[in-house]
């Protein structure tokens, strides 16, 4: 559940979207406080009014104190509800709880990211991204390997090594050395297309250029690859990782 900090301690609150609403609105529960939001108004938006409205918070949690302390941070406004974050060409939406034990589960169209009790506001947009990062540069892993394992016996040759990279220019490469290096960033792409970088890297294992025989090879492996090819093409510049980062 998101947080403000008062004086090193949490104030918990939820963030309920309603088509009814035409007002941000803030209600004090009796184990937290709900903030019912219209459905267009913007995650930044709502942090500001939360942010707004802590002297008001800070009395009904204590009514008797009337101290107006600044808290230390506030829950970042990327991690509301109803935040999505990119992968495999669609939206997954973003959740955070406290104390499992797994750091990232994919649950149908949600991913959870866990973080420990003690953390603070503060830390929370480091950790968050920290684990976002690797979680969508293992999940790529795991692709390549089924990919490599499904093409090379294809095509009767491996290459030494597979890395990842995050490359601003390229999607792939293959040294002659033999090792193909990979942007990990088609991740977030529809399905297939990181498949296809795989193909044609696993290409130049044999021809260094793109003539029609390296095209023969990619194809040995993927017969459709050209639809692949073209949607890189066409969409590639778009493979980013969310504005907020």
């Amino acid at each position: 559940m998101p947080f403000i900090q008062y004086d090193h301690k949490p104030l918990l609150y939820t963030l309920r979207r309603s088509e009814r609403a035409k007002r941000l609105q803030m209600i004090a529960r009796a184990d937290h406080f709900e903030v019912v939001a219209p459905w267009r108004i913007s995650n930044r938006a709502i942090i500001q009014f939360i942010g707004q409205r802590r002297p008001w918070m800070s009395k009904q949690l204590n009514r008797q104190s009337k101290k107006n302390t600044e808290p230390a941070s506030i829950w970042p406004a990327e991690f509301l509800a109803t935040h999505t974050v990119p992968y495999r060409g669609s939206q997954l939406s973003l959740a955070i709880r406290y104390g499992a034990v797994n750091p990232i589960l994919q649950e149908g169209g949600r991913l959870i990211v866990s973080l420990p009790w003690h953390m603070l506001c503060t830390q929370v947009e480091t950790e968050v991204k920290k684990q976002l990062l690797i979680w969508y540069q293992e999940q790529a892993m795991v692709i390549v390997q089924s990919s490599l394992s499904h093409f090379c016996s294809k095509l009767g040759r491996w290459p030494k090594a597979v890395k990842l990279k995050q490359q601003k220019t390229r999607w792939g490469s293959c040294g002659i050395s033999q090792n193909i290096y990979l942007n990990w960033l088609l991740v977030l792409a529809p399905p297939l297309i990181l498949e296809y970088v795989v193909a044609h890297e696993l290409g130049h294992l044999f021809y260094r250029n793109h003539g029609p025989r390296f095209w023969a090879k990619v194809a040995e492996c993927m017969a459709d690859f050209k639809i692949y090819d073209r949607w890189l093409n066409r969409h590639g510049a778009r493979l980013k990782l969310p504005a907020y980062w």
